[in-house]
């Protein structure tokens, strides 16, 4: 691994510690400073936010797309920063779940369980709880091109159970995943 990966790699696991031992103010109060600073001084990405708010609902308001950015980005951070605070924030999250006998009974029938979902919502969080719960997961994932950030982040996820299969990587490990009977997440917004 390269000297730059492995100071990436120490940074952050460094920052999920004090994450994890800082009380709840303090990463509310570092999500608030992500998010001005993402929002207002880090516009690249803001932009084609409103594009796609502006795309998906043609018929709203300017206002309202500019108000759903900034709660999308409050959100995103919010969990971002939620995430690097595991398992500590996670056993401190209030989680309800509907329809957990459905996937209990298809899980018992030895089929396996695919979950398609995007990056929105609470997805680290679902994870966290499926393996927390004794599910078996697996999700496809994009490498990091920097080996320690991937590293990192396999960790993080794995502490609660998840694995990963590479993107691009061969199609039977994903058939491996549901021919166990078990289940293959999805987060397919992105490609």
């Amino acid at each position: 691994m390269k000297l730059s990966h492995k100071i990436t790699y120490i940074f952050l696991k460094t920052l999920s510690l004090c994450l994890r031992i800082s009380p709840q103010w303090i990463r509310n109060l570092l999500s608030n400073i992500l998010y001005t600073i993402l929002y207002y001084l880090v516009t690249i990405r803001k932009k084609q936010v409103i594009k796609n708010l502006n795309l998906a609902f043609p018929k709203k308001s300017s206002a309202w797309y500019f108000k759903t950015a900034k709660d999308s980005y409050k959100f995103f951070i919010n969990n971002f920063v939620q995430f690097f605070a595991f398992p500590k924030s996670f056993f401190k999250s209030t989680i309800t779940v509907k329809g957990q006998n459905l996937l209990n009974d298809t899980l018992s029938e030895g089929k396996g369980i695919i979950f398609v979902s995007g990056h929105f919502g609470a997805w680290e969080i679902l994870a966290a709880w499926l393996g927390y719960n004794n599910y078996h997961v697996s999700a496809v994932a994009t490498k990091q091109n920097n080996r320690g950030a991937d590293k990192f982040f396999i960790e993080l996820r794995g502490h609660f159970g998840m694995k990963h299969i590479y993107r691009k990587s061969s199609l039977d490990n994903m058939y491996n995943v549901l021919e166990h009977g078990d289940i293959l997440a999805l987060v397919s917004d992105q490609d």
